[in-house]
């Protein structure tokens, strides 16, 4: 057993000992304070702490630094907690601590170091965030180059870009593999009118390996990444979105997405976009872009339970916006109204769609017919309807949707009662 430095006799607060080790270079650290020696709780005990006390004691460095009483537990009190050193301080009471005595570690804790007077320490000069960048300029320079890259824009005659690279650089990056791995001196590629401007960017990022997406970009370089395999840049596009489409108050965007989702057989974005147009329903029946919705969207967004509206007349009305702007044929009107929800309407509402809706005249049998079924659902007790019409609540015309308005919302603190507009008391004698 080795015990490095003196007793109590001469020492003074901040010196420090390694106890219990096998040689003179390891063991329990200990620091005196106060007249008496104590130990050091393992708490962020790191090798810079570690090398601080080594370097106090003649020693180079330290090459471990131990917690968990690697050499036994001591006695006496811990007397410092949560040492962070800089590796610059004489010794462990200059470094950052929760001070002298406050610990509530047990001696389990006690840490300890591992010293040694060989030199190993390295420094490293780290410039590679300069490499993009340095990329980049190769790139824009458009000399030197191994590889000639012909841009051409799909189905048109309009003139597209010619572009040079360097195989070598493009073959460090699996995203560019469509590119350097064609046979020959040239590259041909076809893009769409839409994204023959981002095409530089594009093959930028095969050297740089960072790109700037934005709203106006993000769905030419989803488009060129899903053409030409840069899965990590294809991955990407989606994530942002969600954060860039509330960018575009007009929807024309989110609408275009949903467009592109289709003609490419992508379920993903596909979802994403409608459950964008759901969440923000109200604001886009009031955009300029409400009238060119196509049917087959309407369709689906007016399935979804999670549909935002103020209520169903409000959706109702958006309708028959849409429908006088849109003019579309007699049967596709009746599927979308077929989707309405007439029992979430009050019979009040209900009463008043025939002289305010211009929906109601041109299909006035499938109106009464609706309005028929929610004003039995008002009036009617549930089981009467159960037995007699085979009611079956968990259809979609009785779910409500996220409905904003007063009616089918208020506000609730600790110690306000509840009120708000309607309760159908059939719910409870069913």
């Amino acid at each position: 057993m080795w015990l490095l430095a003196a007793g109590t006799q001469g020492a003074e607060d901040g010196d420090m000992r390694l106890a219990d080790g096998n040689t003179p270079s390891e063991g329990r650290v200990e620091i005196f304070y106060r007249g008496q020696w104590g130990t050091v709780c393992d708490n962020l005990w790191d090798l810079t702490d570690a090398s601080v006390v080594c370097r106090a004691l003649g020693f180079t460095n330290a090459t471990e630094a131990l917690g968990g009483a690697a050499f036994g537990p001591g006695t006496g009190p811990v007397m410092l907690d949560e040492v962070e050193c800089t590796g610059t301080e004489p010794s462990l009471a200059n470094c950052t601590s929760l001070g002298w005595l406050k610990s509530r570690c047990r001696h389990s804790q006690d840490a300890s170091a591992v010293c040694t007077n060989e030199t190993r320490s390295t420094h490293t000069l780290d410039l590679s965030d300069e490499l993009p960048m340095a990329l980049e300029q190769i790139f824009d320079s458009q000399m030197g180059c191994d590889l000639s890259i012909r841009v051409r824009v799909r189905d048109q005659q309009q003139e597209g870009l010619d572009l040079c690279a360097h195989r070598l650089i493009l073959s460090s990056n699996p995203e560019a593999q469509a590119l350097w791995k064609e046979p020959g001196r040239t590259v041909t590629m076809e893009v769409d009118a839409e994204c023959l401007p981002v095409v530089r960017d594009f093959i930028r990022y095969f050297y740089s390996r960072r790109l700037a997406v934005s709203l106006a970009s993000m769905k030419c370089f989803h488009k060129l990444a899903s053409a030409y395999g840069a899965q990590q840049l294809q991955s990407f596009c989606p994530s942002l979105f969600a954060i860039l489409l509330p960018e575009d108050p007009s929807f024309q965007t989110p609408l275009d997405l949903y467009a592109y989702a289709l003609a490419t057989r992508d379920p993903v974005l596909e979802e994403l976009c409608v459950q964008f147009l759901a969440w923000n329903f109200e604001a886009l029946t009031q955009a300029e872009a409400w009238p060119a919705v196509p049917m087959a969207l309407l369709q689906v967004l007016l399935s979804r339970s999670e549909l935002v509206v103020p209520s169903e007349l409000a959706l109702l009305t958006a309708l028959d916006v849409w429908s006088q702007e849109k003019q579309p044929p007699r049967r596709d009107v009746e599927g979308l109204v077929e989707q309405i929800r007439f029992p979430m309407m009050l019979p009040e509402v209900l009463f008043e769609l025939q002289f305010n809706l211009s929906l109601y005249g041109g299909h006035e049998a499938l109106f009464q017919k609706k309005i028929l079924q929610a004003l039995e659902f008002h009036t009617v007790p549930l089981r009467l309807l159960a037995q007699y019409r085979g009611l079956n609540l968990s259809e979609d015309a009785y779910q409500p949707r996220l409905y904003t308005s007063p009616t089918w919302s208020a506000s609730v603190s600790g110690n306000s009662q509840v009120s708000s507009g309607y309760w159908n008391d059939n719910y409870r004698s069913f």
